[in-house]
């Protein structure tokens, strides 16, 4: 279908089922394939003129050219858009196309954009872009309390960019009021799911108008392609598919592909992904060389509360400081032998890096100290190997600082 990734029906069944069957329920098409095939194309030809007209004009099955829609691309946003609840949802080539273009929908030149301080670095760093391109403004909030949101709205706000649990720290907001603000102000809020995933938070239902993920993470899982998602209901998803036809933001057949062989094995994944990474953080907690850990899971973290509320579960995305001079990180770094270091997260392997290294140069200390990154905070992504190697991993690293 052209118009991609419209849901279908409401479904009788289970979400987990959804994921494996949804959106392939006409493979008789496909020679009764239990996998649909890659369509490895670049373009479609028409049988008539008037087949010609309606693949052009988007209307009926009729596919033109990959770059405005594929049968893979249409069979993986079926399950997505099914799973966030939401009208339809489009797949883009990363997680930072499918923010960047979600931004560029609602921004407008003279317009005033609200975010979060702790958002994912690229998402930071293009809202600071738009600052200078555009001639937008650009507010950081810790996102914490939605009084503080509500102090700094203005008559041009157009758009509050979210990300909770958010990167760094893991803070979360509270998405139901947000959202009944933003609506009562006539704001469009969007927001970066990728780290509770659709499974665990459904950002939609609490009243939050487009959600973003990036689907290079816990969606496929398996650290071998990038790809990203932006789901929303019908309205806020018309400026959208404007911008993304525009940009041109499609990956090729085969990443769409890769990204719905990941997909089919979320639900499974991350119940092992959270079991670990419990353990993990239980451990952490109690080790004398950690000062502190930030998950929403554990419950001395200070919105525990407000997480369960709004959260089904938690990923194994978190971070932790430890008790230990700036020069002794790098032999906890060094001591890891399972556990490698790395930017990305949400494959089959436990990955971690020094959060403030990894920023890169650009930034001072002031930045970093408004942030909450210290040169003692490491991010952390728990994968799927057996938990008890990973204690013994970091436990015989720990003891190098």
């Amino acid at each position: 279908m052209i118009e991609q990734g419209i849901r279908e029906e409401t479904s009788v069944y289970h979400e987990a089922t959804n994921i494996l069957h949804l959106g392939e329920e006409e493979n008789d098409k496909y020679y009764d394939a239990v996998v649909p095939p890659i369509f490895q194309t670049s373009l479609f030809t028409s049988k008539t003129y008037e087949d010609f007209v309606k693949a052009i004009n988007h209307a009926g099955d009729q596919y033109s050219y990959t770059r405005y829609g594929n049968p893979n691309f249409d069979i993986l946003c079926k399950k997505i858009a099914s799973l966030e609840g939401g009208d339809s949802a489009l797949l883009t080539s990363s997680g930072v196309s499918a923010m960047s273009i979600a931004i560029l929908a609602y921004a407008q030149s003279g317009g005033h954009i609200i975010a979060i301080r702790n958002l994912y670095g690229p998402t930071r760093s293009f809202l600071h872009y738009l600052e200078e391109k555009l001639n937008l403004q650009v507010t950081f909030i810790s996102g914490d309390d939605v009084n503080e949101l509500a102090a700094v709205i203005q008559p041009n706000t157009q758009l509050v960019v979210l990300e909770s649990p958010a990167s760094f720290l893991f803070n979360v907001q509270d998405l139901r009021k947000i959202a009944a603000l933003c609506r009562g102000s006539g704001i469009t809020t969007v927001i970066d799911n990728s780290n509770a995933t659709p499974l665990f938070q459904k950002p939609l239902q609490l009243g939050i108008d487009v959600v973003v993920h990036s689907a290079t993470k816990y969606l496929s899982g398996h650290s071998d392609t990038i790809g990203g998602f932006i789901v929303a209901n019908q309205a806020q998803m018309e400026p959208i598919r404007r911008q993304h036809k525009l940009i041109g933001s499609s990956p090729a057949p085969f990443e769409a592909w890769l990204i719905l062989r990941g997909l089919r094995t979320l639900p499974v994944r991350m119940k092992e992904h959270a079991k670990n990474a419990l353990i993990i953080a239980n451990f952490l907690e109690s080790h004398p060389k950690v000062k502190r850990v930030h998950y929403p899971a554990l419950s001395s973290f200070s919105q525990h509360e407000l997480a369960k509320s709004q959260m089904s579960g938690f990923s194994s995305l978190f971070s932790f400081e430890l008790d230990a001079a700036s020069d002794r990180m790098v032999h906890f770094f060094n001591g890891l032998e399972l556990i490698k270091i790395g930017l990305s997260w949400g494959g089959y392997e436990s990955i971690c890096n020094p959060l403030k290294v990894g920023f890169g140069s650009g930034f001072t200390e002031a930045q970093f100290s408004q942030m909450g990154i210290t040169d003692q905070l490491v991010r952390l992504h728990v994968g799927l190997e057996e938990a008890g190697d990973l204690v013994d991993d970091l436990d015989r690293a720990l003891r190098q600082v």
